[in-house]
């Protein structure tokens, strides 16, 4: 969902939140009871509530809420380790010439989530895995 903020509509930003924050929300707050104590969660956020662009507002806050809703339940869960992603640009053709390594793909921002799953030293983060997209 991208467009100028004064121009959004309240509906398709809900509808938005619904999907993209409620979700996970949702699927934590069922799955937590079933999880082993030394298992995890790891929740996707994104590049966008840390570096914001135009048109992405909604994106960005939800981006935001995600982080903060792995930071608050690593605490409320624990020995649970919760975690997140925070991952870049994979569709964004106008932006591959100005992140240095490029455009990601599926393969390559898998690494962060089979690094979390199998690190049991690790709670309450957001790894970014982005190309150095936040660096330009």
């Amino acid at each position: 969902m991208t467009a100028p903020f004064a121009e959004l509509d309240v509906a398709d930003v809900r509808q938005a939140f619904e999907t993209k924050f409620w979700g996970q929300y949702y699927f934590a707050k069922i799955a937590h009871r079933s999880i082993n104590d030394n298992g995890s969660i790891i929740f996707t956020s994104g590049t966008l509530a840390s570096r914001p662009y135009e048109g992405y507002s909604t994106m960005s806050i939800i981006a935001g809420a995600v982080d903060s809703l792995c930071k608050a339940l690593a605490i409320e869960l624990f020995p649970l380790r919760v975690n997140c992603v925070s991952p870049g640009y994979k569709t964004l053709e106008e932006l591959q010439d100005k992140i240095p390594l490029g455009l990601g793909n599926d393969a390559l921002m898998s690494n962060p989530y089979l690094f979390l799953i199998n690190d049991s030293y690790t709670t309450g983060t957001s790894i970014v895995c982005d190309g150095g997209a936040m660096l330009v």
